[in-house]
Order: C-alpha cells, then sequence, then structure tokens
C-alpha cells in the first residue's frame, strides 16, 4: 500500500491508503485501500460496477441550449463583476460563463511535450524518487493516510501535506520528506477530526480539509490556526453525507465530493451550487471520491463506483467522460484519486487490476 505523488510547483491532490508517502514520476497508483463503512451501507461496490453506463467511453456531451440559465456561482460572479470596467472584460460588454470563471486566471499552459517525447516526466514513471513516512502516531509517522496535496511554503518551496487520517491530523513535510508541523487531534470541536478525508492548501495558503465522520468542512490559516466550519449531516443543499475529496478553483471557490453528487461553496462556507445524482449515466455520479479543478475552471471528477472519469464545466454540464472498467491500458477500476498538473495532464490513481 503506498502513495506516490509526482513533485511539481502545481497543487496537486492525490490518495492511498498507505503507512508510507512515496514520490516519484507514476501516473496510474495514487490509490487507496477502502474502509469505508459508508459504502458498505449504500450496497455493494461489485454491483455498482456491474451497472451499464449510457453513451460510449470517451463521448463528448454537447450542451444542447447555449442560453441556459448560469450556475448560482456564476451568478453570484456577475452580479458581482458584471457591472463597471474590470481587467480583461470590456464595460458593457457581454459577460458569458466562461468569461467570468476565468477572467484573472493564468492562462492555460501549452503541453509542451508529447508523451512519447524522450525525456518526458512521464516516460519516467515507476522511478521512485524517495518516501518517506512510516506506521505510527508519533510526529512524521502516519496510519491510513488518505488526501495528499503539493502547496507552496513561505519561502517559495515544495510543501507536501497529508491527511493522516486514522491519526485524526494533517501533516506537514517539506520536498524532502522531511517532517514540518501537524495539527489536528480527535473529536467534533473546532479544530478536531474524526478520521480526515483529503486536504487542499487554496491559493492564499489556507488548509481546506474534509471532516468525514463530523460531516463537516474545515478551513484553517497557512499556520493551521482553526478559522472556520461549515456543514452538519445531512442531504439538504449545504450539508454532507460523509464527504471525501475537496478542492479549491483559482478565486477559492470549494468543490466537495460526497456520496453522489458534488456541491460548491463560497470561500466563506456559503452554499452556491450542486450538480450529480445517483446513477450510471452520463452525469450521474456513484460514490465519487476526489476532485480537481483546472487552471480554466474544468472540473474532473473520480466517478469512483462507475469506473470512470467525468469532466464537468463550473455549471455542472459534463464535457467528457472516459474510462470503463477493466485492467488494460486505458481502462480503470474504481478510480480514487484524480489530479490535473501544470499542463493540464489528469493523472489518476486506479484502485486496483
Amino acid at each position: 500500500m503506498e502513495v506516490l505523488a509526482e513533485i511539481k510547483k502545481a497543487k496537486m491532490s492525490k490518495s492511498k491508503s498507505t503507512h508510507d508517502v512515496l514520490l516519484g514520476y507514476r501516473s496510474t497508483s495514487l490509490d487507496y485501500d477502502v474502509d469505508d463503512e459508508p459504502i458498505g451501507r449504500q450496497g455493494s461496490r461489485t454491483a455498482a460496477r456491474r451497472r451499464k453506463m449510457s453513451g460510449a467511453p470517451n463521448e463528448v456531451i454537447e450542451s444542447t441550449d447555449e442560453s441556459a440559465s448560469l450556475s448560482s456561482w456564476a451568478r453570484y460572479l456577475k452580479n458581482k463583476y458584471g457591472k463597471g470596467e474590470k481587467k480583461g472584460l470590456e464595460r458593457g460588454g457581454s459577460l458569458d460563463e466562461t468569461s467570468l470563471l476565468t477572467s484573472g486566471l493564468p492562462p492555460e499552459r501549452p503541453k509542451r511535450l508529447s508523451f512519447s517525447t524522450p525525456g518526458h516526466p512521464y516516460m519516467l514513471k515507476n522511478r521512485i524518487q524517495f518516501k518517506f513516512g512510516s506506521r505510527g502516531s508519533e510526529p512524521g509517522k502516519l496510519t491510513w493516510p488518505r488526501g495528499i496535496c503539493c502547496s507552496e511554503g513561505p519561502d517559495g518551496s515544495v510543501r507536501v501535506v497529508v491527511a493522516d487520517s486514522t491519526n485524526h491530523r494533517i501533516c506537514v513535510f517539506d520536498e524532502s520528506g522531511n517532517f514540518i508541523k501537524e495539527f489536528g487531534s480527535y473529536g467534533s470541536s473546532d479544530g478536531e477530526f474524526d478520521c480526515p478525508g483529503a486536504v487542499w492548501v487554496n491559493r492564499i495558503g489556507q488548509f481546506i480539509v474534509s471532516d468525514r465522520y463530523n460531516h463537516r468542512i474545515q478551513v484553517f490559516d497557512p499556520s493551521g490556526r482553526f478559522l472556520r466550519a461549515f456543514g452538519s449531516q445531512g442531504e439538504a443543499p449545504g450539508k454532507f453525507s460523509y464527504p471525501l475529496g475537496v478542492t479549491a478553483d483559482a478565486l477559492n471557490f470549494i468543490y466537495v465530493c460526497e456520496e453522489s453528487r458534488v456541491q460548491v461553496f463560497q470561500s466563506d462556507g456559503t452554499f452556491v451550487g450542486k450538480f450529480g445524482s445517483l446513477g450510471s449515466k452520463i452525469g450521474e455520479l456513484s460514490h465519487p471520491h476526489y476532485i480537481a479543478v483546472t487552471s480554466t475552471n474544468k472540473v474532473v471528477v473520480s466517478d469512483t463506483n462507475n469506473s470512470r472519469i467525468q469532466i464537468f464545466d463550473v455549471n455542472g454540464k459534463v464535457l467528457s467522460c472516459f474510462g470503463t472498467e477493466g485492467s488494460d491500458e486505458g481502462l480503470l477500476k474504481s478510480p480514487r484519486g484524480v489530479a490535473v498538473d501544470e499542463s493540464g495532464y489528469i493523472i489518476v490513481g486506479d484502485s486496483g487490476k
């Protein structure tokens, strides 16, 4: 059981159930073993995997209604930024979904090399650079780490942040695997955790943590000091049922995976939208585990029990879908960890063969 993560100066969240963290170049082994009671209560994962998916793999879904209303968080941006002159937008010009959510974002970086180019980082997969961590509860040790992401430290160096689930804490290491700090302990009070499932560091250095069995999201400042929490157990908008994957986009909107949907919040925890429902059709989800957002605000979701990856726009409309169950190259079996690198490549943690 090993976590592998490509260290780049881009924010990438990954997961695996292991007591070691290994760093290197590998694109399809960022998974972890599931021991989640909620999955069992929802029914057999095997049965879910046998559901027939409507629509062909790799099918691109085109919107048939170009006049569809903006998502609630896009409307929020339009109300806030749609009047007056803004950088990159003309006064009085029309503001569509893409311009609203990409204004002020860094331009999408071109793919610099093809995978077949000698020396391309992805040609070096399976070459572990180093590993760190071992089973235990002492500082620097890990017990069932799940979520992992990379962030930039105050000195500009890379930090590796791990959700150490069974130790109910967040651990921070440098890019060489040296322990820096930890915060959190078991409990349900502010700043305490009950099996954190994922962690993300936003653009201003705040830690965003999915506190699974407390059914909430907690936010901490760059030093690990508690700032706020939002959510409680339930199915209504803004409530959670064992939240897992969490990420934030360039505008600090927070995206959370749980059960059969993705919910979106402002940085202060205000609910602004959701998409997804239980099922195996295109656009439906079955226990999505992890989530990532590209530099152009495409939302990439590991649709775990459907053994596929789905890509949505910020309005929750499907842009593309790839993967079917299998062990051959390009096929997936209960994918979990997902990340997008600085070149736009999607890295998937496929759980097994």
